[in-house]
């Protein structure tokens, strides 16, 4: 897949790059609410939350096959920083786990792609924060570092031993992209209160540096249930 020749050093610049500013952004970004928090007393919670995620790239085309989903885990914690007018920051440390199936010539595989994933959301309420029922929606960027990547499965065309690099020749080993979704929390006694959402993420970086082919752009749905905690108001 990869055209021979050419150097990633390039890419490899540009994906440190994206990284880095991805990052100083939300440590800038963090810094916000937290002193809102401070300077006014608003409400800080924590939390842990986990579930499934169904996700796959944007060509849905390989040599090897036709690509499909792949269902698995994400799960991890959150920090919650309300500032005024029902809106909060929510920075979370994710481990995800993504990928693609690919259905292909005499059997089938699966390339897992499992990241540490940093989202960094804007989350607006709903309703009251005096509601036991509170309905929310989100938005915000992500940064994942790749932790591993495994092929499994029988194709013909395909040599599941020579693990991610058979698929994924001189893949990024970082994604960056964006994230929206909705989630309700329901308020329990004693200042905890369980976490629902479902969102959608999609990578924005190639996930493979030749120039040739269609750009691959990680894509996934993620379901989440979780318990947190509130900490001061």
């Amino acid at each position: 897949m990869a055209l021979s020749g050419q150097s990633p050093l390039p890419s490899t610049i540009t994906l440190s790059i994206v990284g880095r500013r991805c990052l100083i952004l939300g440590l800038v970004l963090a810094g916000l609410p937290y002193q809102h928090t401070r300077l006014h007393g608003q409400n800080v919670s924590i939390g842990l939350k986990g579930g499934t995620t169904l996700s796959d790239v944007s060509s849905s085309q390989f040599e090897f096959g036709r690509a499909g989903q792949r269902t698995a885990f994400s799960g991890g914690m959150f920090l919650a920083l309300t500032g005024l007018n029902q809106v909060s920051f929510q920075p979370e440390l994710l481990y995800s786990q993504k990928g693609i199936s690919i259905l292909g010539e005499g059997g089938s595989a699966t390339a897992a792609l499992d990241y540490l994933n940093l989202p960094l959301l804007v989350k607006v309420s709903l309703s009251e924060d005096a509601n036991k029922i509170r309905p929310s929606v989100f938005a915000g960027s992500f940064v994942a570092f790749e932790i591993n990547c495994s092929l499994s499965g029988n194709i013909s065309t395909l040599n599941a031993d020579d693990g991610c690099q058979a698929l994924l020749e001189r893949r990024g080993k970082m994604d960056a992209g964006f994230v929206i979704g909705a989630a309700v929390d329901i308020g329990l006694a004693d200042r905890f209160f369980f976490t629902f959402d479902v969102r959608y993420d999609r990578g924005l970086l190639n996930l493979r540096w030749e120039d040739g082919g269609d750009r691959l752009q990680s894509r996934a749905w993620s379901f989440m249930g979780g318990v947190g905690v509130l900490l001061g108001q």
